[in-house]
């Protein structure tokens, strides 16, 4: 079982004492530069709990309320992972795809819409968050960066450049710092992966305290089918309280959206799953001096992915904050991405993505100028590339 007692507040921090299993954990926020009203109801602990509470057929309980609306979404997530059972057999084995089910043991209260003008995005300096930006720029007012839930923040100089970089788009910037995902790390229990089956929980759990009006998530991978994308998932995660909204599209799209609408992100972008010894620049964008680190690896998945894409996009003379890449190594790469067979599911789906999109840019003379006319569409787990204009499918 799981067991929410009431949370206590002592100037910007909060603690929630949970019981998880018999054990007391006391999951802590710090919001660093945020000295207004904190939201201390327990929706956004409960979200976070959810696949803990599934993956261990788990009641999660509480003697505090919520509301009735969330409450009601949060139900239908059990169907979503019932759909993708199959899927993840390397974390739900251990429970059969019936016994999925969620109980939620607490009194209900119908909550009163948020008014703080709060409308907010997790912000990283990764191709999502940058694209959530600058795709919702006329509607955001806030981010937030959560220290710790990914390596950035061993980069010297990284909050410097979340700064500079929420001046430019004259955004708030909220930086936080938390235990939840250190703890859930230490559980080692069924649904506390984070990458797969905790992300957007524990987003949603940081970022309710604020009151928003509206989170906007930054979707991890259109169209895949597994919980390696929040898609399904988060269009449950709203209640009378604040709306939600999952931003989400092919990487390669977003990349060469958020390039077009301003090229000068290759002085930030961090995508990297590594601790690296960075080399800081100094540079100058408009007359305004800014210092980027080179903190993208070149080695690992996400890195030669990113770059890959970028290089077909003809931006990669221009990216700053990788270390320099051999062509002869990138050209193997994307000629040889299939050759590794013991890969992670998430890793199979992207790069059966990117080796569609690489057949896109041969069969093109190597050229993505008309990708945008394409979808990428997944059925039974082959890819069908649909060219929207032309209404014809290729590779089949």
């Amino acid at each position: 079982m799981i067991e929410i007692f009431e949370p206590k507040i002592i100037n910007n921090l909060i603690t929630y004492p949970v019981k998880i299993n018999k054990i007391l954990y006391r999951f802590k926020i710090l919001y660093t530069n945020y000295f207004d009203k904190l939201n201390t109801n327990i929706d956004g602990i409960v979200v976070m709990m959810l696949s803990i509470a599934i993956c261990n057929k788990w009641t999660i309980k509480s003697k505090l309320p919520i509301d009735s609306l969330l409450c009601e979404n949060l139900l239908n997530i059990v169907d979503i992972y019932k759909k993708y059972h199959h899927k993840h057999t390397y974390l739900l084995s251990h429970i059969s795809r019936d016994d999925l089910e969620l109980i939620l043991d607490m009194p209900r209260i119908t909550r009163i819409k948020n008014t703080t003008g709060i409308k907010i995005a997790p912000f990283s300096l990764g191709v999502d968050s940058l694209y959530t930006l600058l795709f919702n720029l006329n509607n955001l007012t806030h981010l937030i960066y959560i220290v710790e839930l990914d390596n950035s923040y061993h980069i010297k100089n990284f909050n410097n450049n979340l700064i500079e970089f929420s001046k430019k788009y004259n955004k708030k910037l909220i930086i936080a710092r938390s235990n939840f995902k250190q703890i859930f790390n230490s559980l080692n229990l069924p649904g506390t992966d984070y990458g797969v089956f905790t992300s957007d929980f524990i987003l949603t759990a940081s970022i309710y305290a604020l009151s928003p009006e509206i989170i906007y998530y930054n979707g991890g991978g259109k169209d895949i089918p597994c919980l390696v994308s929040n898609l399904e998932i988060n269009k449950y995660i709203f209640g009378n309280e604040f709306s939600s909204i999952c931003n989400d599209a092919l990487r390669i799209k977003k990349l060469k959206y958020i390039l077009e609408k301003d090229s000068d992100i290759l002085y930030f972008l961090r995508v990297c799953n590594n601790e690296i010894i960075c080399t800081n620049l100094k540079h100058y964008i408009n007359n305004n001096i800014y210092y980027t680190d080179i903190f993208n690896c070149g080695k690992c998945g996400k890195c030669t992915r990113t770059y890959a894409y970028l290089y077909m996009l003809n931006y990669s003379n221009k990216i700053k904050t990788f270390k320099e890449f051999n062509d002869d190594y990138l050209n193997y790469y994307m000629d040889n991405i299939y050759n590794n067979s013991n890969k992670c599911l998430a890793t199979k789906y992207y790069d059966m993505i990117f080796d569609n999109i690489y057949k896109i840019y041969k069969k093109n003379n190597n050229n993505l100028d008309d990708l945008d006319n394409y979808d990428l569409v997944f059925e039974n787990d082959n890819i069908i590339i649909i060219h929207k204009q032309k209404d014809i499918n290729f590779f089949l």
